[in-house]
This record gives C-alpha cells, structure tokens and sequence, in this order.
C-alpha cells in the first residue's frame, strides 16, 4: 500500500489522491473481504503500456515522468503481494482523469 500511495503522490502535481477502504464480513465462511480502491488526478499512464505495466522492469514513458525514475519494480512487487494474498490488482488510467488502482483480499477472521 505504501508504494502505491507513494506513486500517486508522486505523479499526481494538481489535485489530489485519495485511498477508500471497505471491509466486508463474510461470516457464513467466517472471512472477511477488504477491498482498497487507490484514485489520483496524476498524469495517467499511457493506454499501450497498461499491458505491461505489472511486468519487470517496466516504467511508463509519458512527458510528465522523469526518466529512469526507479527499476521498474514497485508495480511488480505490488502485483506479486497482492496474488500471494489471493487477490486482483487491476489499474484504470487515462491522461485526462489520472489512474485508479483497485485489489480486492480475502482475509479469514478465524484466530489460529
């Protein structure tokens, strides 16, 4: 969550990012679903690189992004996380409105 918070800020010069959390108990299955929803008015990622941009080494060239900016890593790693917790990381950007980044995690709420 820090990374993602920490690109939204980053890319995002006017307006603002916002993060809305939503926890849903699911107790017939006694898990509970938390679904994060990340939204900025940053500079968007280009349609051709949404593809691609959870691969390795991967940075989305746009002129309001300083080159060689990181390895190209962090949306991987985010990626990665987020699987090994059972969920979908998704990514929506345009250059007009800037990006939104929603995953969804199912957690149980059983104490082992």
């Amino acid at each position: 969550m820090r990374h993602l918070l920490s690109n939204g800020i980053k890319f995002t010069n006017k307006g603002g990012v916002t993060l809305t959390v939503i926890f849903k108990e699911i107790s017939a299955q006694e898990k509970m679903c938390v679904k994060f929803k990340l939204q900025d008015t940053g500079c968007g990622i280009p349609k051709d690189m949404l593809d691609i941009i959870f691969d390795q080494f991967t940075q989305a060239e746009s002129p309001n992004v300083r080159k060689n900016e990181g390895l190209g890593l962090g949306l991987t790693i985010c990626n990665k996380l987020v699987n090994l917790m059972s969920g979908k990381l998704s990514i929506e950007s345009s250059d007009e409105s800037g990006t939104t980044i929603n995953f969804l995690v199912n957690l149980s709420s059983k104490k082992r």
